[in-house]
């Protein structure tokens, strides 16, 4: 068992640092293995066709990435949310009450009836600024209680006065909708204003009254690092190796995951870390913030698609000390003797908050299956804590289901039709199947589905050459023979 541990850390290990090279160029495509479609069943040590060449992985196609707010408004996101929010109800091209589009920029710079809408340069001869502002001969817009406010008149006018261009890069025939910034995004620019010490104070604030709300009588001890804020009550000891460990995590992530040129970590605010000593303060936080019950065996998740993000936990070590980590695997106990797992904490604090993060960053970067978040938070725990139980029990699970059937558990796995329990385990095998082929076809692969279930033929084909059925059978294959010893 120590020597199986042994090398499955050294292929996690190898790959997380092969990973950290590609830190001056995230989004830059990685080459993946080509092999021989002339083959006709899989071969080689791992089952998979053996590989010939190596070819470039093809480049996705990117958006340009917003520029620099340098103080300048930008239609995109000053004054489309305006327009989409107030004016394109009624005013889209649609409605047989108006000849008005505003549901596009060339509808909104065409016109209507009432004549030009918009005279760049000049906002004291464009109708819908005169409107707007209750000038104009016509009945003022929008109509009612839904007047607009001083400030979005303000920034419309001036937005004309400057020339009323469209941003670099956007097509003046798609709906504005498909680029307007969103409520959450005009939030994050004005965040992104305030000093990092309001922001910090802003954090901490909306994470105090989460906490409050579900453990009123525990005040929480608040520890800053770059990227994270960290509420709890540790030992001294045991805070800052916990937030040097997390931003190491952060920085694989965002080389992993920022595909891109965005990373979904990067906004203004700092994560939320909430620690709690005992999973009953846990279990009272999901119910209270997220309005439902806890899985059995569930110790730790995350949200990174709400307003001020967070990870919330449970300390493995109950608040106290963390033993130090073993030096080898732990050995399995002899017949009779009970339990085959050691005394203790089975997992450190930090492997647990590892896979939370890596989960929910997965998970909130495009489309991922759900197999690929929860296998991914697995793989990326195990590079933290490598000789844990814990992992023992995923490829324990994982080999278990190949015995009844491999190509089936992984198909049903991969569409999502086990319980969370097996995704997980099958998720994290086939992720380490994948490191074991490289880290450049690692990453290319975890990239690739990053887009959506509906791509892993394409992923598979490209990278490897291979057809699914080849994919699976190379995959069963490491997993009958790398996790038989694990059980």
């Amino acid at each position: 068992m120590a020597r199986l541990v042994q090398g499955l850390t050294v292929v996690g290990v190898s790959l997380i640092l092969s990973l950290s090279t590609l830190a001056q160029d995230p989004a830059a495509p990685v080459k993946g293995i080509r092999v021989s479609q002339k083959q006709a069943k899989p071969k080689g040590k791992r089952g998979v066709v053996a590989k010939e060449t190596t070819a470039e992985a093809p480049a996705k196609s990117e958006e340009t990435a917003p520029a620099a707010d340098d103080g300048t408004i930008k239609f995109s996101r000053d004054i489309a949310p305006i327009l989409t929010a107030n004016c394109a109800r009624c005013h889209n091209g649609k409605s047989t009450r108006t000849k008005f589009d505003q549901s596009t920029f060339k509808g909104l710079m065409a016109g209507g009836e009432i004549g030009d809408a918009i005279i760049p340069n000049e906002p004291d001869k464009s109708h819908l600024v005169l409107r707007i502002k209750g000038e104009d001969e016509g009945a003022r817009m929008p109509p009612g209680q839904n007047r607009l406010g001083k400030a979005a008149i303000d920034k419309i006018e001036a937005w004309v006065k400057a020339g009323a261009t469209l941003d670099g890069g956007l097509d003046p025939n798609k709906p504005m909708t498909t680029y307007a910034a969103s409520p959450d995004q005009l939030k994050k620019d004005k965040l992104a204003k305030l000093p990092e010490g309001e922001r910090d104070k802003l954090v901490e604030a909306k994470a105090l009254e989460r906490w409050t709300k579900a453990n009123p009588t525990a005040k929480p001890e608040t520890y800053t690092g770059k990227h994270f804020l960290m509420f709890g009550n540790l030992p001294k000891t045991r805070v800052d190796p916990t937030l040097k460990q997390m931003e190491s995590q952060y920085s694989k992530l965002a080389n992993l995951l920022n595909t891109t040129g965005k990373f979904v970590l990067d906004g203004p605010e700092k994560v939320s870390l909430y620690i709690f000593k005992d999973r009953a303060s846990y279990v009272e936080f999901v119910r209270s913030i997220e309005s439902r019950e806890v899985e059995n065996g569930v110790d730790g998740h995350g949200n990174l698609a709400v307003e001020t993000p967070y990870i919330a936990v449970v300390d493995p070590a109950s608040g106290r000390e963390e033993a130090p980590a073993p030096k080898k695997a732990a050995p399995r106990p002899k017949k009779g003797a009970g339990s085959d797992e050691p005394s203790g904490p089975e997992r450190s604090l930090a492997g647990l908050l590892t896979e939370s993060l890596a989960t929910a960053a997965t998970t909130a970067s495009g489309k991922p299956p759900r197999w690929l978040s929860l296998g991914l938070g697995v793989f990326l725990g195990s590079t933290v804590e490598p000789r844990s139980p814990y992992y023992r029990r995923q490829r324990s699970i994982a080999y278990e289901q190949a015995k009844l059937g491999w190509r089936d558990k992984a198909q049903d796995a991969l569409g999502g039709q086990l319980a969370d329990d097996k995704v997980r385990a099958i998720g994290f095998a086939i992720l380490e199947f994948m490191a074991s082929e490289g880290a450049q076809t690692f990453t290319t692969f975890v990239r690739g589905m990053l887009e959506g279930q509906e791509k892993l033929d394409q992923v598979i084909g490209e990278i490897l050459g291979a057809n699914r059925e080849q994919f699976l059978a190379g995959a069963g294959e490491f997993v009958m023979s790398q996790y038989a010893r694990a059980r």
